[in-house]
């Protein structure tokens, strides 16, 4: 638990199911997840899931995050158009550690190895209610296991994105409000976020705010820029409130992306300071 001066950080690792905060998709992860007003593809189950009702194909990602400490995170999701003001998602996020010693006393060697595991299964529908606003929500089926124990949970997501004009986008989205099964609450957070498509210029950018229950506030801008539509630059900076600087290249995340036909693959990258560095790679159909 942090325990800096003042009331800052006072209720870290007071909250169920870390692997919710992990950030799904080299896309949004490149631009220093500062994706709630865009969220324009199926990864839009994860960062707001009123997002689907913008999609005009179905879509289909599978990304692996090859995170620190030999921790794997998977992510796959479908997003389908129901019609042109309503779309559907489900998706599939899976944490695993595997490897994890066991010890009954304080022996050089461990008594075995263990793996402990999260899944997370995101079921989101959402719809244009009238010119400019979308309205999406999400259920999280979460379960969690350590080794033979198991707990389970359920969550909800509820976001909405208003088009202020043909560039600018306002997004907001409550996540991971509800039940579980276990002492500890879930994390939940409010995001804010604007974005904006600069089409002649060839950009996408965008700006977050995340206040979270268990956590001081956290700051994200990214911008996104297409090269004659087939190859993508990215670019990202995070930062938490009250939080030092590690260095001058400190919460800077960045990622590319190319594009052939309908498919897609994309690579973000998103460093930890002293924990190690998080490489995260997705491939995108669209039919």
């Amino acid at each position: 638990m942090d325990v800096t001066a003042g009331e800052r950080g006072k209720k870290v690792a007071t909250t169920a199911y870390p692997s919710l905060k992990i950030g799904a998709c080299p896309r949004a992860c490149g631009m220093g997840e500062a994706f709630t007003a865009l969220s324009d593809d199926a990864s839009a189950i994860y960062w707001n899931p009123a997002g689907l009702a913008q999609l005009h194909k179905s879509e289909l990602i599978a990304a692996h995050n090859d995170w620190f400490s030999d921790i794997n995170h998977e992510f796959i999701a479908y997003a389908h158009p129901l019609n042109e003001n309503t779309g559907l998602g489900i998706g599939a996020i899976l944490l695993s550690i595997d490897g994890l010693e066991k010890r009954t006393a304080p022996t050089i060697e461990p008594d075995g190895r263990f793996t402990a595991a999260d899944t997370i299964l995101i079921y989101s529908l959402a719809s244009k209610l009238k010119k400019g606003i979308l309205l999406g929500g999400s259920i999280k089926l979460i379960t969690q296991r350590i080794e033979s124990n198991e707990s389970g949970s359920l969550a909800f997501d509820l976001g909405t994105l208003y088009r202020i004009n043909d560039n600018a986008t306002l997004g907001v989205v409550l996540q991971n409000i509800g039940y579980q099964s276990n002492d500890f609450p879930l994390p939940t957070w409010l995001k804010i976020g604007i974005g904006y498509n600069l089409p002649k210029n060839h950009l996408k950018a965008a700006s977050d705010i995340t206040l979270y229950k268990d956590n001081d506030p956290t700051y994200s801008v990214g911008i996104e820029h297409s090269i004659k539509e087939t190859g993508f630059l990215r670019l990202g900076y995070r930062k938490k409130s009250g939080e030092p600087s590690e260095g001058i290249l400190s919460g800077v995340t960045m990622g590319a992306g190319f594009k052939i036909l309908n498919s897609q693959i994309d690579y973000g990258y998103v460093p930890y300071d002293e924990l190690g560095n998080s490489h995260n790679i997705s491939l995108i159909l669209r039919f």
